[in-house]
């Protein structure tokens, strides 16, 4: 009961509470000892109404002011200016947010450390074959290149790693380093992300019957070689036989060979090779999102802000304050657009990085488009001084007259700050809408 009247008590200024708790406790002891407990829970029903109608009658008798109770929390807190034009753009990050880490994909991405591919790191393809033998490697390898400073190669296979069933990559030496993943690579398994949560991060594991030390982890989800390794084991020899993919690091000052080139071979048919730079075989997610922010500015440049009429200077504080309070909106909206764009593309299955990329960028478009735009029309119809929404609006003049006179809508901040006048018919002297703050003598109109 104690508890239960506690919690009634929250309903009432705080100055109140104290009294209101020691008479219903006084008289719950008295009618609890004279009749027992039933009664007494018949007249703590009477608590309910009685705190309702002491808090109606404390609201009219006290003045609008301070006071900590829940109807302040409910008309004074959700009410503030501020506050209701914030709920949107925070609850659709949240939602965005809870999106992007529900789709492994999009949490790889957000969770594991970017990648940069070394912009000389080429993939090279035989026109005719899928895959490049190592004995053709090896003599490429050995040649004096004009092209290319080195070569990596490696064979995808499916071995199981602790019982698990992976794409495991039988890889050159020197395959991490040109990679731009490490300066050293240390014999052992490198694992990508989302392999290493299977396995639960191990620091050693069991491939087939030999136990080998895990060294780091892949960026799997950003970079996408050829046949998607998910573990990778680097190897000082490799059997001859093999046949897999091989990366070429360009040469400083060599000719451009973006469009493939013929390699010569003994006593056997020149070979077609297809480049393919591995930056394209890499998902960049920022890059996709900065290119739908660039083509949205040009969707957006219809959309203007409030103008400033050559009324009263207004201070500092008051001048910086609408602009901040729009760029909280539009940080949580790009936020938002980021991740919720990024778990749609990520959603998704594609052969090519690139065509994720181009999903993501489509994706944040559409997002942003609708919400930036509503932002800001929203906010040139909102006071800059206490930045509540503009009311009471008004028509002003005829629209055959509006060649030489005002015809438009007229609306005015209810604190008595200021009056904005939107034309509805646009003119040249009078084409955007404008700000006109009242001063001091307007302030008896607004006395509560």
């Amino acid at each position: 009961m104690n508890a239960y009247l506690r919690l009634l008590s929250l309903l009432l200024p705080v100055q109140q509470r104290y009294t209101w708790l020691s008479e219903w406790n006084a008289e719950l002891w008295h009618v609890r000892s004279e009749s027992g407990w039933v009664p007494a829970l018949h007249l703590l029903r009477g608590a309910v109404a009685d705190a309702r109608e002491l808090r109606a009658l404390t609201e009219k008798e006290s003045p609008a002011g301070w006071s900590l109770t829940l109807p302040w929390l409910q008309s004074r807190i959700w009410t503030q200016s501020w506050i209701q034009p914030l709920a949107f753009p925070l609850a659709m990050f949240l939602i965005m947010a809870c999106a992007a880490v529900y789709v492994p994909g999009s949490r790889d991405v957000l969770l594991s450390r970017s990648y940069n591919a070394p912009s000389s790191i080429v993939l090279l393809k035989d026109a005719e074959h899928p895959t490049i033998s190592y004995a053709t490697y090896a003599e490429w390898t050995r040649r004096r290149q004009s092209l290319f400073d080195e070569f990596a190669f490696y064979v995808v296979q499916k071995r199981y790693v602790n019982g698990e069933h992976l794409r495991v990559a039988t890889a050159s030496s020197n395959l991490i380093r040109m990679l731009g993943l490490g300066g050293s690579a240390a014999d052992g398994m490198y694992l990508s992300y989302a392999a290493a949560k299977r396995l639960g991060y191990p620091s050693q594991v069991r491939l087939g019957a030999k136990m080998m030390r895990v060294q780091g982890m892949l960026p799997r989800t950003t970079l996408q070689l050829w046949d998607d390794p998910e573990a990778i084991v680097l190897a000082d020899r490799l059997p001859a036989g093999m046949h897999g993919r091989v990366l070429g690091a360009v040469a400083p000052g060599a000719p451009d060979i973006n469009w493939g080139f013929s390699v010569t071979q003994s006593r056997l048919p020149a070979l077609r090779i297809h480049v393919t730079p591995l930056e394209e075989r890499v998902l960049m997610p920022g890059r996709a999102f900065l290119f739908a922010c660039v083509i949205l500015l040009f969707a957006l440049a219809g959309t203007r802000p409030l103008a400033r009429g050559n009324g009263l200077r207004m201070p500092m504080r008051l001048r910086w304050r609408p602009a901040i309070f729009v760029g909280v909106q539009v940080l949580l909206l790009l936020a938002s657009a980021y991740l919720g764009s990024l778990a749609i593309a990520m959603s998704m299955t594609f052969s090519r990085p690139e065509d994720a990329t181009g999903v993501q960028a489509f994706a944040a478009f559409l997002l942003l488009l609708p919400t930036i735009r509503l932002t800001l029309r929203s906010n040139r119809h909102r006071c800059p001084c206490c930045l509540r929404k503009l009311g009471h609006p008004a028509r002003v003049g005829q629209p055959s007259a509006a060649f030489l006179n005002w015809y438009g809508t007229e609306l005015l901040c209810a604190q008595g700050h200021g009056m904005a006048h939107i034309p509805d018919m646009p003119t040249t002297w009078f084409s955007e809408p404008r700000w006109m703050p009242l001063d001091s003598s307007w302030a008896v109109l607004f006395s509560q």
